[in-house]
């Protein structure tokens, strides 16, 4: 199975660690994840001329993910200045967009998309317009709906031509289910709902399935503790796990990522 995302890349810089900071984005964090395991990976995406840019490439080399269609463009990289709280959570403080403001998918993109078997992506805009031709050619969609799904106008829309749809929500309640199976009758093979530490929920059409968390050694960040849950579920149907198998495999490589810094 192959793997890309399509979309938002940056750098999270920590303003009050010294400026620490590491490469990020929903799908660049979770192919990561799963290039780890040995999942054939690849990132679309563009970066500036600086270093930033280059420790981007040096991270997709370090675990042999395909960068041949991270573009390098003029300007500068995305970078998110964060700041980390007491309790090892993460506040977006400002995001300086860069090439990120402007660039659009190229069709030579699109085709090379067409390759894989899975496609992330988020609400960056740039695959809207390509999700139903890449669904044609084969493609899954796997999309990172985060926390803002109820704020975009377009999200009804997007779920018509998504597969598998990750959602952010507050707290297990009856709302949540009724959004879940609202937005799964919409188009996607599963909606998957993660509450924090009140664990998991995946809805297919026909059933729901509770997934538990699994108890983090430590935390260090907080970041990276969705889209490595993505990985962890993602990697469990591409390896023809059942649903709750793959809502362990989320719980479990979420709980190693947070007691890491950087988000992989």
């Amino acid at each position: 199975m192959k793997i890309a995302t399509a979309g938002f890349t940056c750098v999270d810089n920590y303003a009050n660690l010294d400026n620490r900071h590491y490469p990020a984005g929903n799908g660049f964090d979770a192919l990561v994840n799963l290039a780890k395991r040995g999942v054939e990976c690849a990132v679309v995406s563009a970066v500036g001329p600086d270093k930033y840019g280059e420790e981007m490439f040096e991270v997709l080399k370090k675990y042999n993910m395909d960068s041949s269609h991270l573009h390098v463009l003029p300007g500068e990289t995305s970078f998110m200045v964060m700041e980390m709280t007491e309790n090892n959570d993460r506040v977006h403080v400002k995001n300086i967009q860069g090439v990120m403001a402007d660039w659009e998918l190229t069709r030579d993109d699109i085709e090379f998309l067409k390759g894989f078997d899975f496609v992330h992506t988020e609400f960056s805009r740039v695959l809207y317009p390509y999700l139903a031709e890449l669904q044609e050619a084969g493609c899954q969609i796997i999309f990172d709906l985060s926390t803002s799904y109820e704020r975009r106008p377009e999200t009804k829309e997007l779920l018509k031509n998504i597969d598998y749809a990750f959602m952010s929500y507050p707290q297990r309640d009856e709302r949540v289910k009724e959004l879940m199976k609202e937005y799964q009758a919409l188009g996607p093979k599963m909606v998957i709902a993660t509450f924090g530490e009140e664990g998991s929920l995946c809805y297919d059409g026909k059933e729901f399935y509770s997934g538990e968390i699994t108890p983090a050694k430590e935390v260090v960040n907080t970041v990276g503790a969705g889209d490595s849950f993505c990985a962890g579920f993602m990697y469990g149907i591409m390896n023809g796990y059942s649903i709750p198998e793959c809502l362990k495999e989320g719980a479990d490589l979420s709980a190693e990522v947070v007691a890491m810094f950087d988000p992989y």
